[in-house]
């Protein structure tokens, strides 16, 4: 069912009635929930991971999509283990709570979310340009080494 509204210029403009997130039909009547930017019937509100239905005043994650993921599917802190139960920082496939992200060589939370992530884990700003310049620093003096080894060598 559309509704019909009509614009200054007499011109008819159509505008569709809310679908729900959950099954993408048209809600038209009944008990719906409201949750971030979505609506769903009730019957369609149901955690993203283990399709079980939710209960809208329990503890809730929204994923970017909009779905909600329940209090038993929600993710783990990479840093500390424990169940996230508020706000999630994502990196891949890696969650985090926003206390616990942070730069794992100066222990400051990163507050701006710009980070770099490396295989040993995740820098600040500042940290991992001090570690670009100390790799650049070895390996100009590893360079340095091979040559007067070289030189050494060739006066023999």
């Amino acid at each position: 069912m559309n509704t019909l509204y009509e614009n200054n210029d007499n011109l008819a403009e159509e505008c569709e009635d809310p679908h729900c997130h959950g099954c993408q039909k048209v809600i038209e009547d009944g008990s719906v929930v409201q949750f971030g930017d979505g609506i769903w019937h009730f019957e369609c509100f149901r955690c993203a991971k283990c399709h079980k239905l939710v209960e809208c005043y329990s503890n809730l994650l929204l994923l970017r999509d909009g779905s909600p993921i329940c209090e038993e599917c929600s993710y783990s802190c990479h840093a500390c283990g424990k169940t996230i139960k508020d706000e999630a920082i994502m990196t891949g496939e890696e969650a985090y709570h926003a206390n616990c992200f942070r730069c794992i060589q100066c222990s400051k939370k990163i507050e701006d979310l710009v980070f770099t992530q490396t295989s040993k884990g995740i820098y600040c700003t500042k940290c991992h340009e001090a570690r670009k310049l100390l790799r650049l620093k070895k390996r100009d003096e590893r360079n340095n080494n091979v040559i007067s080894i070289s030189n050494v060598a060739s006066m023999f």
